[in-house]
C-alpha cells in the first residue's frame, strides 16, 4: 500500500488549502482559493510514513486574477 502524500497551500504561513492523499499520477485535485490580501503563498507537499521513493512535483501552478463581484450577488 501506497503512503499518500499531502499537499498544501499556505498563505502567510496559513493554511488555505490541503488535498487528500495523492497516491498516484491520476489522482489529480483542482481547487479555487482566495489569496485577498496574502503577500507570501507556500506550496508544501508532506510524506507521512516511508518516504524512501517518494516524488512530488507541484505541476504549473498558476494564479489567475478575477472580478470579485459585489457583495450579495450570488
Amino acid at each position: 500500500v501506497k503512503v499518500g502524500q499531502v499537499f498544501s497551500v499556505k498563505g502567510d504561513g496559513k493554511p488555505l488549502w490541503e488535498s487528500r492523499p495523492v497516491r498516484t499520477r491520476d489522482d489529480e485535485q483542482a481547487f479555487t482559493i482566495d489569496v485577498t490580501g496574502v503577500h507570501q503563498l507556500a506550496l508544501e507537499v508532506r510524506c507521512p510514513g516511508n518516504n524512501s521513493h517518494a516524488q512530488a512535483v507541484w505541476c504549473d501552478p498558476r494564479l489567475y486574477r478575477v472580478p470579485v463581484p459585489p457583495e450579495g450577488l450570488p
